[in-house]
């Protein structure tokens, strides 16, 4: 039987103009799993004040990244999908929730190649409604149309012995030549704080203290899978120092704790002279990982005495190398 993995990722501009920028900004932002609220307040939300201020500075910020060949996260997505090799009984494709090629169409065009089991891989070690949620329901409505397939999925992988593997060896080559001194940061995609209290309401605080221990509790609570991704890989590299925090943050609301622009300032102001910054709730570089990490991080973190920041680059196409048939067989049916 013929088989398929779909790499889903979130998405990029198609090209780099304010309309495509406004067109990803508005399908990202309109989906009710990244901005929660009533739909015609998220509609004058996005298209009424985010979307028309916020194009042009994220035009600018695409600039930055933008390779020969397009965005990092389409050409590094295209790379792994290239180097995915699980033999002649499977088809490796790729889909990005919020611009081309799409879920539907790309599961569509899988089935036409004769998939008749598929495997849709989110591209997010940890899970959130906004990231891993969204694509599987847009899966599983794909499904009801086409319930002669069977879609299988993993909700996250964060702790997954191949998957820290691949990651302990990725960042090792990194930094192996880096001197004692480094303080070691894990930055992680931030979530505003009431989408981790929705799936855990009498448990979240946002903070290490509840976040410490995984249990039945707090199993899908994206704030302590990010902990728990730190505390394990520093322990396999053997890391000194390290730390983790959130960034990216969009609007006033409060978003996990701590910030990674507020810890790179407090690391800076205690004497930290050099970090390096691993953006880990990533396994595909983009624009938070390259332009957000490069200037934005950087620049406050030398802005306030710090003195050399290396960005890590994410696994990018040696995410192939997590693909074993352990990996895979901890996938299930949707």
């Amino acid at each position: 039987m013929k088989k398929a993995l779909v790499y889903v990722n979130i998405g990029t501009p198609e090209d780099l103009s304010v309309k495509a920028v406004k067109r990803y900004l508005s399908y990202f932002l309109m989906d009710p799993y990244v901005i929660d609220i009533p739909y015609l307040f998220r509609l004058l939300l996005v298209r009424g004040i985010i979307v028309p201020f916020r194009a042009k500075k994220s035009l600018e910020a695409y600039k930055e990244v933008w390779t020969d060949e397009g965005s990092p996260l389409d050409v590094y997505t295209k790379q792994l999908v290239e180097s995915t090799d699980l033999g002649d009984d499977w088809v490796v494709e790729y889909a990005m929730s919020y611009s081309a090629p799409f879920i539907n169409d790309v599961l569509d065009k899988v089935k036409k190649e004769g998939a008749k089991e598929i495997y849709i891989l989110p591209m997010y070690p940890q899970y959130a409604l906004s990231t891993t949620k969204s694509t599987m329901e847009a899966a599983k409505k794909w499904n009801l149309k086409n319930s002669d397939i069977v879609l299988k999925t993993r909700d996250f992988f964060f702790d997954d012995l191949d998957f820290l593997k691949a990651s302990e060896n990725k960042i090792k080559k990194q930094t192996q030549t880096l001197s004692d001194d480094y303080y070691h940061l894990f930055s992680f995609h931030g979530l505003p704080f009431r989408h981790v209290k929705k799936l855990h309401p009498n448990h979240c605080n946002n903070n290490e203290s509840c976040c410490d221990v995984l249990s039945e509790k707090n199993q899908f609570c994206y704030r302590a899978q990010c902990h728990h991704t730190a505390k394990i890989l520093s322990k396999r590299l053997g890391f000194k120092k390290w730390g983790y925090s959130f960034q990216s943050r969009l609007g006033k609301d409060t978003w996990l704790l701590p910030y990674s622009v507020k810890k790179v300032e407090e690391l800076a102001k205690n004497g930290e002279k050099k970090i390096s910054v691993i953006p880990y709730a990533f396994t595909i570089d983009c624009l938070e990982t390259e332009e957000e990490v490069e200037n934005e991080i950087k620049d406050i973190f030398v802005s306030h005495g710090g003195e050399s920041l290396h960005r890590i680059e994410c696994l990018n196409k040696d995410f192939s190398d997590v693909l074993t048939k352990e990996f895979l067989g901890q996938f299930k049916q949707l």
